[in-house]
């Protein structure tokens, strides 16, 4: 995601991202990324405490797990984050 937003994901099997929705501006940079690479070809998992700015209609949970807050920003002690998948922009 370095340098210019239109710059196209490199080519490879797949790619992981996590806890990136936490600020609006980026997540959406972040997601715009990460569906150019899926439109590519490219499978995308994301892992996230459900963030208020990950866009839960483009992504397809697979797994969730209760996991210790390593942050004050949750304001508890455990949080349940998940893993998704990245749905392109077909919706597959």
């Amino acid at each position: 995601m370095r340098g210019d937003r239109n710059q196209r994901p490199r080519q490879r099997a797949a790619t992981q991202r996590g806890d990136c929705w936490y600020e609006e501006r980026f997540a959406a940079r972040a997601t715009a990324w990460l569906q150019r690479a899926a439109e590519r070809g490219i499978e995308v998992r994301i892992g996230d405490p459900d963030r208020r700015y990950l866009p839960l209609d483009a992504v397809r949970r697979l797994a969730t797990y209760e996991v210790r807050s390593t942050t004050d920003l949750e304001d508890m002690g455990r949080v349940q984050a998940s893993v998704y998948e990245l749905r392109d922009a077909t919706g597959s």
